[in-house]
């Protein structure tokens, strides 16, 4: 698995992709940690949630792409409106 400090933010949100939460969740911080963090540990780290979102995106591209909005959003706040 890749160290925390060689994670890029592309890993972070397909980590969040690959979690269990629901699109859409408005998280606190530390449930964002949290969800990044089981992601890569249940996916056996960064390429495995790149795996998983890959998959997603050929087996159904339009709701795969509203979840990876959805992550990236999560993942930088302060770009995509107000959030908790």
């Amino acid at each position: 698995m890749l160290t925390a400090d060689k994670l890029t933010d592309t890993d972070l949100a397909a980590a969040l992709f690959a979690s269990w939460l629901p699109a859409g969740s408005l998280l606190t911080p530390d449930a964002v940690d949290a969800a990044i963090a089981l992601g890569l540990r249940t996916h056996g780290g960064a390429a495995g949630c790149v795996a998983e979102l890959a998959a997603a995106y050929g087996e159904n591209p339009s709701s795969a792409a509203g979840r990876m909005r959805w992550a990236l959003c999560t993942l930088h706040r302060s770009s995509c409106g107000s959030r908790p």
